[in-house]
């Protein structure tokens, strides 16, 4: 679909159901598999003989089911993965509602408390695509992707992603997931061949068809191959780079990291990824498949801000590398009144220099605590979300919801 024709476009990736429909029967032809090779494996010849004789019938049902029926729904899933593109006429927020005006009269509207967070890349032709993902019941990592003009999408990224985008490096593309299909077809082959030279073996002491010995390798194969593929899909699953104000957080398969940008030197994008050299070591976040709009909009948006962390921009510590405490004091003094050296400081100036790039991990702090003091909660909550370090959101979240002179007390405690 051409979408310069249309005002946007609508796009509703259903995850959680193709994931569903997917693995579900993979996971019933393991669970067929385990119990009755290890009784073949395992049980004495009668018991085995029984399980054999069983494990033949519903394996060679279930292998000539799968190997018709398998690859249609991986074929079906990721046309639902990848969603259809629906003409919109206008989306809108509207109190607490995500509201898409779907070309033909007809309106889709999405609760904001279930949007759990998004990221907005540039197109060609002054367009934005929105991307954000839903959580909750049956929807629970589905994303909605929006491709709007600018000037409207604008409000809804202000809302919606905010300062600290939360790019998802998904596979988008059909040919990374036919290479993903054929691998486990592949190995999925030697795997079964590898599990059915055991069954095989053992099963040499009872009296064996070959007809049953066609619907084990039948069966197992298939199962093999479904199984592959899922933990191949596991392994090549979306890696999400949260791009804050104050560093990167990392977010793979083997957990959640956090770097600085006083650590960074250079955002790379490439082919399968995002490339970090950092302290003369490199990171690499492995997305192969990934958009690469998207991956372009990680490294721009990562460079501009290392770029003004380097400069200090908007810093109003004025340069003077101060504890937690002496930091909230001058703050606070400042707040109240200029002095010799320094004019005074609004609230609004404040609570902007916390979601600057060039402000040290402390000085965020103080500055909300000194805002807390002024009862300025919303502003540290902003701040709170535009952050990608866990410690620092947490303690910053901590900050809006007590009093200051608390959170000074544990911070002093330490």
């Amino acid at each position: 679909m051409d979408s310069s024709k249309h005002p946007g476009t609508h796009r509703h990736e259903l995850h959680a159901l193709s994931s569903l429909t997917r693995y579900l029967p993979v996971f019933i032809g393991v669970i067929l598999a385990i119990p009755f090779s290890a009784s073949v494996l395992k049980d004495e010849l009668q018991t085995a003989r029984r399980a054999w004789e069983t494990g033949s019938e519903l394996l060679g049902l279930y292998g000539g089911f799968g190997a018709i029926i398998l690859p249609f729904l991986f074929l079906v899933t990721a046309r639902l993965r990848r969603g259809r593109t629906r003409a919109i006429a206008s989306a809108t927020i509207q109190e607490d509602e995500l509201v898409i005006a779907v070309s033909g009269a007809r309106t889709l509207t999405i609760p904001l408390d279930r949007i759990r967070r998004g990221f907005s890349t540039p197109l060609p032709e002054g367009r934005v695509q929105l991307n954000v993902e839903l959580q909750g019941g049956l929807t629970e990592g589905d994303r909605v992707v929006l491709e709007l003009d600018r000037e409207q999408a604008e409000p809804l990224v202000r809302r919606l992603v905010g300062v600290a985008p939360h790019f998802v490096l998904g596979r988008s593309s059909f040919g990374v997931g036919f290479s993903v299909f054929a691998a486990s077809i592949g190995v999925g082959v030697y795997v079964a061949n590898l599990i059915l030279g055991s069954v095989f073996e053992a099963a040499a002491k009872l009296t064996v068809t070959a007809e049953e010995m066609s619907a084990w390798t039948l069966g197992m194969t298939v199962i093999a191959a479904g199984a592959v593929h899922a933990v191949l899909s596991l392994v090549m699953a979306p890696r999400a780079i949260v791009v804050g104000v104050d560093g990167l957080r990392l977010e793979t398969l083997t957990g959640r990291s956090f770097i600085p940008y006083e650590r960074i030197e250079q955002v790379f994008a490439i082919g399968w990824g995002i490339v970090i050299q950092h302290e003369g070591l490199t990171s690499f976040v492995f997305a192969p498949g990934a958009d690469r709009e998207t991956l372009g909009s990680v490294a721009v948006l990562a460079n501009e801000r290392i770029a003004r962390f380097d400069r200090k921009e908007g810093s109003a510590n004025g340069g003077q590398p101060q504890t937690v405490i002496r930091w909230k004091e001058a703050l606070t003094s400042r707040l109240e009144g200029s002095t010799y050296r320094q004019a005074t400081l609004s609230e609004n100036d404040l609570a902007d220099s916390i979601r600057v790039p060039g402000v040290p991990r402390e000085y965020r702090i103080a500055a909300a605590m000194a805002l807390s003091s002024r009862g300025n909660r919303i502003r540290i909550q902003e701040a709170a979300a535009a952050t990608a370090d866990e410690r620092t959101r947490a303690l910053l979240e901590r900050i809006a919801e007590e009093e200051a002179s608390e959170v000074a007390k544990a911070i002093t405690g330490r």
